[in-house]
């Protein structure tokens, strides 16, 4: 590991200043600007849509049936047997 070091030390010696100040001023840029974003990301976006609160369930009370008007309760829906009406009471 410490060869390596030893090896990149040297590589960064070897690049002008200039260079080299060129690539870090470039990589300083590119992290500031991802967290610039990152947080704009995070807290920039929020949205101003509101959910409507949730409607009271109405449940109908299975002992008031409706009175129905005209045969529709009386008509036949299928036979049995060949003979037997079934309808929809």
């Amino acid at each position: 590991m410490f060869k390596r070091l030893q090896a990149l030390a040297a590589q960064a010696k070897s690049l002008s200043s200039g260079a080299l100040m060129k690539k870090l001023a470039l990589a300083g840029l590119m992290l500031a600007a991802v967290g610039v974003a990152f947080f704009l990301g995070r807290k920039g976006a929020l949205s101003d849509c509101q959910a409507d609160p949730p409607q009271a369930l109405v449940i109908a009370d299975p002992n008031t049936a409706t009175v129905s008007t005209g045969d529709y309760a009386q008509r036949v829906v299928a036979y049995i047997y060949g003979n037997v009406p079934i309808t929809r009471e």
